[in-house]
């Protein structure tokens, strides 16, 4: 891929990125920062926030490895770090699936384990 290319593949992520966190607001920063320490660069590729909904925050994982391993996370301590990060009051729990990469929060398998 020709270095202009590839720069601009990096503006649309970035761009993507900022308009993802904004919708998600003060939930999608917590997720994008306490993730992006416990779980890793490589695992954050394949798991994301989607949407906030009555203080549950929704993450999709492209495949089963990736939710377990967030799951995992979740449980040791993510969870609560999540919350904190976020402000009193923005979320409450979160809930994890595993579907197919851009399907939304309501599409791939639709299996939730996480939640309060």
């Amino acid at each position: 891929m020709p270095g202009g290319m590839i720069g601009a593949e990096a503006a649309r992520l970035c761009g993507e990125m900022e308009r993802e966190a904004k919708r998600l607001g003060a939930a999608g920063r917590a997720w994008a920062e306490a993730a992006s320490e416990g779980l890793g660069e490589s695992l954050m590729e394949s798991v994301r926030a989607t949407n906030v909904s009555r203080g549950v925050l929704w993450l999709e994982a492209d495949h089963a490895a990736a939710r377990y391993r967030t799951e995992a996370w979740l449980r040791g301590g993510g969870e609560a770090e999540l919350v904190r990060r976020a402000g009193r009051g923005k979320i409450h729990g979160v809930r994890v699936s595993a579907g197919r990469k851009g399907s939304g929060a309501r599409g791939g398998s639709g299996r939730q384990d996480r939640g309060s």
